[in-house]
């Protein structure tokens, strides 16, 4: 989930570097009539705001490789577990004749 975020929210960033839209602006002169003049806006309209942009998208990249980095290892790539590595099945086989033995003493003390 955190890793679509980064991605949509990084991506989103970007493309309003790039970004600009028409606003109709009204002039009027007292001698003619009014005309309407479309003035072009970018979304990011100073050199600190498209700085902040960039040096927070930039910022995210590598945390974003470490999310996947982290998502493929824990649960795209299923390793055994601990215990069967190791444990060898012959010390394993001996722990449950114990734990049997030790269940089989124990109702027979208590009867």
């Amino acid at each position: 989930m955190q890793i679509t975020q980064f991605i949509v929210g990084s991506s989103y960033a970007t493309i309003h570097s790039f970004i600009s839209y028409a606003v109709p602006v009204v002039l009027s002169d007292s001698s003619s009539a009014p005309q309407i003049v479309d003035v072009i806006q970018p979304c990011i309209t100073t050199s600190g705001t498209t700085f902040a942009v960039w040096l927070n998208v930039l910022y995210l990249a590598p945390l974003t490789i470490l999310f996947v980095n982290f998502f493929i290892s824990s649960y795209l790539q299923r390793t055994p577990s601990v215990d069967a590595k190791l444990v060898p099945k012959a010390v394993a086989k001996d722990a449950a004749k114990a734990g049997v033995e030790v269940i089989d003493k124990v109702t027979v003390a208590s009867k």
